[in-house]
């Protein structure tokens, strides 16, 4: 018997502990939004509306050249003025994760650096957008770190700042 396929031995045979079942990782590209569609920095706010309707994609990653400054989603494009650019709307770009990244981690890593979205790159190709709303819905939970980050806030008497003003507290 070759414990190596498929077809061969039952799962506990398979199993390099009798009886172990694999825990199942939630990974980013399973969460990852796309296609990605790119619209230029000095773009107006309705014309990456009109952008964003005819492609069907609830974001939009503003870029300069090559470079990837930020997200621009359907939420901003729908209260922004007509006239606005998009950079002046955008969510800034802080970073970025393999798509076989944990989605955990992607989550911590998200609020380690301020940002409600990662994009989700290969090297250099950009693959999809993933962000702190959908992680959160898919996790169920709050991390660790943001956790502690908000009893230290409601612990803090002479803080007069809310969770509402912390970076992972926007919608994202």
């Amino acid at each position: 018997m070759n414990p190596t396929t498929w077809e061969s031995g039952s799962p506990r045979e398979r199993s390099p502990q009798l009886g172990a079942t694999p825990a199942r990782r939630l990974l980013v590209f399973q969460l990852m939004e796309g296609p990605i569609v790119r619209v230029p920095l000095h773009i107006t706010v309705s014309g990456a509306r009109q952008i964003g309707r005819l492609k069907k994609v609830g974001c939009l990653l503003v870029s300069e050249g090559q470079r990837i400054l930020g997200l621009l989603s359907a939420d901003e494009w729908n209260r922004a003025p007509d006239g606005d650019p998009v950079w002046m709307w955008m969510r800034r770009s802080i970073g970025d994760i393999q798509p076989d990244a944990d989605a955990r981690e992607a989550l911590t890593a998200m609020v380690r650096q301020g940002t409600s979205f990662l994009v989700v790159s290969a090297g250099a190709l950009v693959l999809g957008v993933v962000t702190e709303r959908r992680l959160r819905h898919a996790l169920g939970r709050t991390p660790p770190a943001a956790a502690a980050a908000l009893a230290s806030i409601d612990n803090d008497t002479d803080n007069d700042n809310s969770a509402s003003d912390l970076p992972w507290a926007a919608a994202g």
